[in-house]
């Protein structure tokens, strides 16, 4: 019998053997190739890597594409530990609980030979309540001013069975990927190809930030984290804040060369003046797509104000501490229609935009009666909100700042950008009734640079590309209340931007009504209408086949039933 047993162990592991999976045949401390997660390991081409040539690339993978731990590749990349920051997200940041993992961003300042670092090179890593690895899987990027893109790099053993860096792509064309192509890709995530922070502007959910401090990463705190001693973290713990600063930047030159690239040039990559004083763009629908679609999406919630039932450490049934202020993007695009605020946007400077969360404002007891009926839960928990009150996504920065640099360089004008805005108003992301009306955009036009005017006391409506847009939906005939007859008849106005204006002032009127604290039925109707339709929001990004795959979490996002 015992004879057997060893013979049957045997057998075992000589199926274990045979099955191991076989790896490339790659050499070691060289920067390889791999398209997606499901490609095979490559060596990288001569072309591809003389294409290379980002801050991350020229210091770290140029001569040392053999550096596999944290500590070479922070050396490699900035020597002066004090210009080094470390950003901490996770969507269970509000559990201190031992034993879990957190994901970080780190990032560089200052100059390191005559690389400028300042948000051109960011690292993702991931550490435990005990320990910050030194060598582990890592997800880097670099931007190439020269060339206007991003190249994604990933230091993990798929493919070779051993630590090797990967060029994983560029952003060149990422916006055009169809769902299939980015499967597996670094683009599945960075849609656009340009960096992400979802949770942009304050009060940041679920990153460590002045408004929810983490003190479990605080090497003060009793009750702190052993990993808070790491050098890694200990002195160098950033706060949201910060980092939006980081993103904001490097997404507006971003969107400044993605337009540079669609716009006619010569041999020198200037822009082309034509004897008309014109310009053109040879690539109108997909520049102009932001203004129409939702390519992205950012998440915002009330100011500062926590929820009372975030259930992590544990289910809770209290309530905010404050009144709720549902937040202005919530309800139009306000930031771009307002302009100002934070992200410092020229916008169309209609500031009833922002002054919609001044009537919008929930007790502690409405707010937590809505969430408790709707039934929501976060990680299958409930009741389960998010640890700030009124957590919903809202129209990204990337969208935005496109469109408003598209408005202050002349491409569009502020009327045309104030009659898409006019069409389904109250539908900020995801509009299907917007988006059909791209279909509209000629694939070239022309149009008069601003040269640093101002776009709002310049005189050129309508533009050319207002025209063509007249006389296409004039020869489709549509009725007056599609949204086809709607933008026709805006576009027509005098005044697209003066016709947007009354209609946010009518909104915030009807809006005001509804929520009158004297008659309480109504008032109570209509929140109840305005929370259902935040979870709407929520479960259309979830259900989103490209926009889902920014949620890394699946139930720990957003607050749903």
């Amino acid at each position: 019998m015992f004879k057997f047993f060893q013979f049957l162990l045997s057998l075992i592991l000589a199926i274990l053997l045979v099955s191991k999976p076989a790896f490339a045949q790659v050499p070691t401390g060289v920067l390889l190739h791999q398209k997606s997660n499901s490609s095979p390991v490559e060596p990288l081409s001569s072309q591809q890597r003389d294409a290379l040539a980002d801050p991350f690339f020229n210091l770290v993978l140029k001569e040392r594409a053999d550096a596999t731990s944290l500590s070479e590749l922070e050396d490699l990349i900035q020597p002066d530990k004090t210009k080094r920051e470390t950003f901490v997200v996770d969507e269970k940041i509000a559990d201190p609980t031992i034993g879990q993992s957190r994901r970080s961003v780190l990032t560089y300042s200052g100059t390191n030979k005559t690389e400028m670092l300042n948000s051109n090179v960011m690292l993702s890593v991931s550490f435990n309540s005990n320990e910050f690895p030194d060598r582990q899987a890592v997800e880097a990027w670099g931007w190439d001013k020269k060339q206007g893109r991003y190249n994604y790099y990933k230091l993990d053993g798929q493919g070779t069975g051993t630590l090797s860096w990967k060029f994983r792509g560029s952003s060149d064309n990422a916006d055009k990927l169809t769902l299939a192509e980015r499967n597996g890709t670094c683009m599945e995530c960075h849609i656009n190809g340009a960096p992400i922070m979802k949770e942009l502007l304050r009060p940041w959910n679920n990153w460590a930030s002045l408004d929810f401090p983490v003190t479990y990463l605080q090497t003060s705190s009793l009750s702190k984290w052993l990993v808070a001693e790491d050098s890694k973290i200990n002195g160098r713990l950033g706060d949201a804040y910060d980092l939006e600063r980081l993103i904001v930047a490097p997404i507006r030159e971003f969107n400044r060369a993605k337009i540079g690239k669609m716009l006619q040039v010569d041999n020198n990559k200037q822009p082309i003046t034509d004897s008309d004083g014109l310009q053109k763009v040879i690539d109108a629908q997909r520049l102009l797509k932001p203004l129409f679609a939702t390519t992205e999406f950012n998440i915002i919630s009330a100011d500062r104000v926590l929820s009372g039932l975030h259930p992590f450490p544990a289910i809770t049934t209290g309530s905010p501490a404050q009144n709720v202020k549902i937040p202005n993007s919530f309800f139009l695009n306000a930031n771009l229609i307002s302009g100002g605020t934070p992200l410092n946007y020229k916008g169309l400077e209609i500031r009833d935009s922002q002054t919609f969360d001044d009537l919008a404002d929930l007790t502690p007891d409405e707010y937590k009666d809505l969430v408790i009926q709707s039934q929501v839960k976060l990680g299958e928990r409930q009741p389960g909100d998010a640890v700030f009150a009124w957590l919903v996504p809202e129209p990204s920065h990337i969208d935005n700042d496109l469109v408003d640099q598209l408005m202050k360089q002349g491409v569009v004008t502020p009327q045309f950008v104030s009659a898409v805005m006019a069409i389904d108003l109250e539908n900020p992301i995801l509009s299907e009734k917007r988006q059909k009306l791209l279909d509209l955009i000629p694939n070239e036009f022309r149009f008069k640079p601003l040269n640093g005017a101002d776009p709002l006391t310049t005189k050129n409506h309508p533009d050319e590309l207002t025209q063509t847009v007249i006389s296409k939906l004039e020869s489709l005939s549509p009725s007056s209340s599609s949204p086809e007859g709607e933008f026709l008849a805006i576009l027509k106005s005098s005044d697209p931007r003066k016709l947007l204006e009354d209609r946010v002032k009518e909104y915030r009127s009807r809006l005001d009504t509804n929520l009158d604290k004297s008659n309480p039925d109504s008032r109570k109707a209509e929140l109840k209408r305005l929370y259902d339709l935040a979870i709407a929001r929520r479960e259309s990004i979830l259900n989103n086949p490209t926009l889902s795959k920014l949620n890394e979490t699946k139930n720990l996002l957003f607050p749903v039933p």
